[in-house]
């Protein structure tokens, strides 16, 4: 323990060092205070681009103000941001499209509040938002509305909310099951989209199908199955005598069942039960 405590203070002491002339040196190479380079390095690197922090030291300007913007170097007709939901995935859709994800920063003030950043032009774009609002929701979802509220005043031509998971939308009742008031959440959610002036909403696998009736008929809204692209994967993996197990999806699960039986697999149901501290869940 007397060898171990010194070594540990030694490597703490040393990468704070390194890590401190890392932001030197890219403050010195950009030309901008260490601050920015601070938050830059830290958090909101999530949807930079790819590519974005390696020619930072290239694309990064600082006007007379003080504001410091990226030049836009992609001129096609729509922009993809991503928030710090998921930005691998985002940068996977963006690498199959041969593009990159549009520049912003998101980080926080000290009392937690999300300030958001773009740095390329959106006027008369279509943009598009990969922004799971999954844990947490809550910081996710605000992200979110604040990257749409943004760009909204950017003069977004069109503005379309990709969200793989959907948060809050499992709270689809005003009353539970013992006759309580309860939120209802997933129409909240559709409230707060379409009040900050979004377009069209994508997500995947609703958890039911009425969340769709919640938006507006100007509001656009595609509920992906993922049911009928996974049948060709699961037939390649040649499966004898499979069992699903569905978790709150019974009908989408038999429904793949049954289409795997068509296909020559026989397929069995399973069904799992979580037990609580109060007894059996329904999850």
């Amino acid at each position: 323990f007397a060898h171990t405590a010194p070594q540990k203070m030694f490597s703490r002491l040393t990468g704070q060092f390194f890590k401190f002339s890392r932001e030197r040196a890219l403050a010195f190479q950009t030309g901008l205070s260490r601050r920015v380079v601070m938050n830059l390095m830290g958090v909101g690197l999530a949807s930079m681009g790819a590519g974005g922090a390696c020619a930072l030291g290239n694309s990064l300007m600082k006007e007379e103000t003080g504001r410091v913007y990226l030049q836009t170097n992609d001129d096609s007709e729509f922009r993809i941001f991503s928030g710090n939901g998921n930005p691998v995935l985002a940068n996977e859709v963006a690498m199959m499209l041969k593009t990159q994800l549009g520049r912003a920063i998101i980080s926080k003030f000290k009392d937690g509040e999300i300030k958001i950043r773009f740095f390329d032009s959106v006027r008369g774009k279509h943009v598009y938002i990969i922004q799971p609002t999954s844990y947490p929701p809550n910081d996710n979802l605000m992200e979110l509305l604040l990257m749409i509220s943004t760009l909204r005043r950017a003069s977004a031509e069109t503005i379309t909310a990709i969200l793989p998971y959907y948060g809050y939308s499992r709270q689809l009742s005003p009353l539970s099951k013992h006759g309580f008031r309860t939120s209802l959440a997933a129409a909240d959610v559709a409230i707060m989209l379409k009040t900050v002036g979004v377009d069209n909403v994508v997500s995947v696998d609703l958890h039911r199908n009425q969340i769709e009736g919640f938006f507006d008929q100007e509001i656009n809204v595609d509920n992906l199955d993922t049911t009928l692209p996974a049948l060709p994967y699961l037939l390649r993996l040649g499966l004898k005598n499979p069992v699903l197990v569905p978790i709150g999806r019974v009908k989408k699960t038999k429904y793949l069942r049954d289409s795997l039986a068509r296909n020559g697999v026989d397929a069995d149901l399973g069904f799992v039960f979580y037990s609580g501290a109060g007894g059996f869940e329904n999850v």
